[in-house]
């Protein structure tokens, strides 16, 4: 089977536009958009955004977590099991962290020689989920609009954002999946 070329992780970077050109105007981004920006310095939600574009609409809940002490193993195997390729980590009842399959690739078992293959199974037995995920990753709350939600995702090119209440509590997850059904929902 043929395989996508893989793309560059890179930031999307726009060419300023000719400042002699006709009708040019300052270049996006923070300081020249005249948007609104949230703590992170992402676009914030207008005010009294309708409910149904809101990611508490669409998000999945409840969701599958792990503990950072689950073994990267046993994470491996939730994720083939149930399908499932972000998974947040939650200790104390707060999202401390998120494990994606991306992170846990480079121990899967793959065709390589039994020398790297071992070294590779010994990775997956003693690796806990707190040792390969990502702390204190970019979430988004259930008041959040999704086109900003969606603008997170496409900014740090994640597939999923951890859905948490202002206390830290985890209470879903919004991906890519949950964007295409919102979208399916409008007809065309």
């Amino acid at each position: 089977m043929p395989t996508r070329p893989s793309r560059p992780r890179q930031a999307l970077i726009q060419k300023p536009p000719d400042p002699g050109a006709a009708g040019s105007a300052p270049a996006p981004g923070p300081a020249h958009d005249g948007q609104a920006r949230d703590r992170t310095g992402g676009p914030r939600a207008p005010a009294g955004e309708p409910a149904g574009l809101q990611v508490g609409a669409w998000m999945t809940s409840p969701v599958q977590t792990v503990s950072p002490e689950m073994l990267a193993r046993d994470a491996y195997r939730l994720m083939v099991d149930t399908g499932i390729h972000h998974l947040p980590v939650v200790a104390a009842g707060r999202l401390v962290g998120i494990v994606t399959s991306v992170d846990i690739a480079p121990l899967r078992p793959q065709l390589i020689t039994p020398r790297a293959q071992e070294s590779r199974n010994y990775a997956l037995d003693t690796s806990t989920v707190g040792a390969i995920m990502t702390a204190a990753p970019t979430t988004v709350t259930p008041a959040t609009s999704v086109p900003t939600a969606a603008a997170y995702m496409l900014a740090g090119q994640f597939h999923a954002l951890p859905v948490v209440e202002a206390t830290g509590q985890l209470v879903g997850m919004i991906s890519q999946t949950d964007l295409l059904r919102l979208l399916s929902t409008w007809g065309g």
